[in-house]
């Protein structure tokens, strides 16, 4: 049986430790509206399908790459008072 109440619990405190997740990625995926209206109205829609997937490409790997510094800051440098590296 899934326990919901501590699996909310679970996120919140994941957004806890990692406010910038969200902080980082909404930004990023909000601007790609006004974008996509841009280039389809300048260069058409086909060129703006385009520049939209490369543009998720781009904006996924700055959130991964954002999360695998933090992940090497916290635990491979000893800054994580909460899990540390043995």
């Amino acid at each position: 049986m899934l326990n919901l109440r501590s699996y909310l619990l679970d996120v919140r405190s994941a957004f806890d430790t990692y406010w910038w997740l969200p902080t980082l990625a909404l930004p990023i995926a909000f601007f790609a509206i006004p974008v996509y209206l841009y280039a389809s109205k300048a260069f058409g829609t086909t060129f703006a399908q385009m520049l939209l997937s490369w543009y998720a490409i781009v904006g996924s790997g700055i959130v991964i790459a954002a999360a695998l510094g933090h992940l090497l800051w916290s635990r491979v440098a000893g800054n994580d008072d909460d899990h540390p590296v043995p």
